[in-house]
């Protein structure tokens, strides 16, 4: 009887011995599995992350190039401001000379007038 509840023994503990090793199988493929996400999630990061820091580094040269603009833009104007302001004391100038060439012929003819 010995034999039988020791080959009955025997029997459970390698039916057990398979169920473990079975489930021990099983955890180092979901292990494998886990491991493959994590790595896959890794990768999406870090892509990701390159992305950021290249989104990053143009949004500065676009905010760079604004600025560059806007200080190119604010100096034409200036520039124009100023030629503006140059041609109208050129107008007022010719507008006086204008006056002075006509008020002298009228004072001329106006002196005539008053000889009659």
């Amino acid at each position: 009887m010995d034999s039988d509840n020791d080959f009955s023994h025997i029997s459970r503990l390698m039916e057990t011995k398979q169920l473990y090793d079975q489930q021990e199988q099983q955890w180092r493929m979901r292990l494998g599995e886990k491991d493959e996400e994590i790595a896959r999630h890794r990768a999406e990061n870090q892509e990701l992350r390159r992305a950021s820091e290249e989104r990053h580094r143009n949004l500065a040269d676009l905010e760079a190039e604004i600025a560059k603009l806007k200080a190119e833009n604010e100096r034409v104007s200036r520039d124009g401001q100023q030629k503006i302001a140059q041609l109208n004391e050129r107008i007022k100038e010719l507008n006086q000379r204008v006056l002075i060439a006509e008020g002298g012929g009228k004072v001329a003819a106006g002196q005539q007038g008053f000889k009659r």
